[in-house]
């Protein structure tokens, strides 16, 4: 299993206000899928092998509505009002304006043939935008009719790599991708011509936006990149005065804005069934890990906003159990507890001030059960103190 989980913050007077269980729930679907949208009040799904699922009871089950592509495929996904649009290998793409009941194949995605990947979707603004890669540079498709007709986007420079994320913010498009090593992100009006790609230290994958200038961006290594200035800038989470860097060290594949929310709240997902939902817009933005990072080759990508405000879903294979961790404050404590571990495994807790270095606490093995949740209790940190807590599973080593 997995040992690096989660580090859970306590800071100053914030252990009420941020470390407190959030809101926002996840409704886990038994269907292993790499896309998944709402269409109305239906669920819409792209599995691995590029077969189009639909749900008609809130993801309860799925039917297979368009069989998966050969030799072509199909690679990403989105919807906006009942018109779905699938895109993937070669520019090929299928439409459906029945919220996914039905689909029409149209082939190639422009003219001339496009012959490269389409890895990403996104409509706003009377706009479709897909983004991926064209031999070993990055490329962009817009379409002004609904998806019916695409033409390409063009770019004040040439990058290597691929992109793998776009968003409306609400006044531009933010695309995000990566070559391998490195990441990057560039911005455009119209979507149509694309600014020079701003580089980051790890590939990123996928990017939110409140449609008001807030965007979240999840990447290799854990990275989270937020902003709340329209993509003029942006900075890692919790990498503010509280220095809490990186949460998790998975790459992160998925992330997904949940309007209605207040304040506003996010959600990140990743390998190893790393689940994090997020407050930001507060002082110091912290995370709580819904799902612990214990799955080796799990990788959740698909996230999808559920019918009532806050909630969520996410695609979630039945091998897998779900693991929670959460922390809050009670009379003067904060009381962590694990839930729904693996049985018959031990779990104990580390400590840091830094995050530089960590510490066993000494009699904080416990084993899980199979039914009991795993809770441990400790001091509340005084005022201008810096606590951080993690759980690791095995005996203290």
């Amino acid at each position: 299993m997995k040992t690096s989980f989660l580090r859970l913050l306590a800071v100053l007077g914030l252990a009420l206000g941020l470390i407190s269980q959030a809101a926002a729930q996840g409704v886990a679907l038994d269907a292993p899928l790499v896309g998944l949208v709402r269409s109305g009040t239906d669920l819409v799904g792209l599995n691995a092998s590029g077969a189009l699922l639909r749900s008609i009871n809130g993801g309860a089950t799925f039917a297979e509505i368009r069989p998966a592509d050969t030799p072509r495929a199909l690679y990403a996904l989105a919807a906006s009002g009942s018109t779905v649009l699938a895109m993937g290998d070669a520019g090929n793409f299928v439409r459906s304006t029945s919220g996914g009941a039905a689909y029409t194949a149209l082939g190639n995605s422009s003219a001339p043939a496009f012959v490269g990947d389409i890895r990403a979707l996104a409509h706003g603004n009377s706009l479709w935008v897909a983004a991926g890669k064209n031999g070993t540079q990055i490329t962009a498709l817009f379409s002004t009719d609904d998806g019916i007709t695409w033409s390409a986007a063009t770019f004040a420079t040439a990058q290597a790599g691929a992109l793998t994320g776009v968003t409306w913010t609400g006044t531009q498009w933010v695309a995000v991708g990566g070559n391998g090593s490195a990441g990057f992100y560039l911005t455009s009006v119209n979507g149509s011509t694309w600014t020079t790609p701003v580089s980051t230290a790890y590939p990123l994958n996928a990017v939110a936006s409140d449609g008001a200038g807030k965007l979240l961006i999840a990447g290799d290594a854990g990275t989270l990149l937020y902003s709340d200035n329209d993509a003029v800038s942006f900075a890692e989470v919790g990498g503010g005065s509280a220095g809490i860097g990186n949460l998790v060290s998975e790459n992160l594949r998925s992330v997904l804005f949940l309007s209605g929310t207040a304040p506003a709240r996010w959600v990140a997902s990743g390998d190893s069934g790393a689940l994090l939902t997020f407050d930001l817009g507060v002082s110091s933005s912290v995370a709580t890990l819904t799902n612990t990072p214990a799955a080796p080759g799990l990788s959740l990508t698909a996230l999808a906003p559920g019918a009532t405000t806050g909630a969520y879903y996410f695609a979630y294979p039945s091998s897998h159990g779900a693991i929670s961790l959460r922390i809050i404050s009670d009379a003067g404590q904060l009381v962590i507890t694990l839930a729904g571990a693996r049985p018959g495994v031990s779990y104990y807790l580390e400590t840091s001030t830094t995050l530089a270095s960590w510490s066993a606490v000494s009699g904080s093995t416990l084993t899980y059960d199979g039914a009991a949740d795993l809770v441990w209790t400790k001091p509340q940190p005084s005022a201008g103190a810096r606590v951080f807590y993690r759980v690791k599973s095995g005996p203290i080593p």
